[in-house]
């Protein structure tokens, strides 16, 4: 018996890709409420590239109760996105195409709504902790202080090691270029979350920032995408310390103190991907039997990714 009776609200449309090459696709609604990346679609549709004709396929979300939604797509090119598999999860390959994101109002009928999906994916934000290379926590020490600084080295994670079939063979952060042709650090979103939740269902987080004077002599074209690469700067003021609902961004977060812990850190490009460290990589190394089986080279690219941040006052 289903837990709740079939809600008859839905979401259809169609969905356009200008794409050469078509390997799937991926509708989501997800409820405004419970949005991406913490949040988890309340329905989704799939179609595979030969179900497309003349770049366009019908997709339909179903059993939507009443309320607002995001919806989006991805557009699979390569034929190395899946959702739910830990490897790929992170965010979609270089090439993908993904549609952007519209807020859609769902009562007890079908809405329309078209899609276009035309925003290629720049290569994936994958990076590891400075100094972990062998997995270790890094140290955030704030002495005191108003404001810590860390590194992150931008990597190809998922190289031929370890995703063999479509290994990337690049990375990059994603920053978008400002009116003065200048790369701009805040359209990008760093966070640093506490692992648990309180009682009202909040994580403790705590907000940083790139360092724009690493991009001050930087030059790109006004509104395209610039990939930052190498090592990067990331402050982390005190002041920045709050609890937030990492599901719903409407709800105003709430100014607390900083705490001491082990806390995972979060980085959404200006792209819209995101990686975390430690990240949906490590899962495969708890399991002992498949530790075994993972080849020595990729174990030390996936120890990296299960390295977090110790946080001292």
């Amino acid at each position: 018996m289903p837990s709740h009776p079939v809600y008859t609200g839905a979401i259809a449309g169609s969905l356009t890709a200008n794409a050469g090459s078509i390997a799937s696709a991926y509708v989501f609604a997800y409820a405004a409420s419970a949005q991406p990346p913490f949040g988890a679609p309340l329905s989704a549709d799939f179609h595979l590239g030969t179900e497309f004709q003349g770049g366009k396929v019908s997709y339909t979300l179903p059993n939507l109760p009443s309320g607002d939604y995001l919806v989006t797509a991805v557009v699979d090119t390569r034929g190395d996105f899946a959702p739910a598999a830990p490897v790929f999860a992170m965010a979609p390959g270089a090439g993908s195409l993904v549609a952007a994101p519209v807020t859609v109002t769902v009562g007890a009928s079908v809405v329309s709504e078209d899609l276009l999906a035309s925003a290629p994916m720049p290569p994936r934000p994958s990076f590891q902790l400075a100094a972990a290379s062998a997995g270790a926590d890094v140290d955030l020490a704030f002495n005191g202080g108003s404001l810590a600084t860390m590194q992150i080295q931008i990597a190809a994670v998922l190289s031929a090691k370890v995703a063999a079939v479509h290994p990337d063979t690049s990375a990059g952060l994603a920053l978008a270029c400002g009116a003065n042709g200048r790369p701009t650090t805040a359209s990008v979103s760093i966070e640093l979350i506490k692992p648990e939740l309180d009682a009202q269902g909040k994580a403790t987080v705590l907000s940083g920032f790139l360092d724009s004077t690493e991009f001050a002599s930087v030059s790109c074209t006004p509104g395209s995408l610039y990939p930052a690469s190498g090592l990067l700067t990331i402050g982390i003021p005190t002041v920045a310390s709050a609890k937030v609902d990492l599901l719903d961004p409407r709800v105003p977060p709430i100014a607390v103190p900083l705490a001491a812990g082990r806390y995972a850190l979060s980085v959404t490009s200006a792209a819209g991907q995101t990686w975390r460290i430690p990240n949906q990589l490590q899962p495969a190394l708890l399991d002992p039997a498949a530790l075994i089986a993972t080849p020595a080279a990729a174990q030390i690219v996936l120890r990296t990714q299960q390295a977090a941040v110790n946080v001292m006052p």
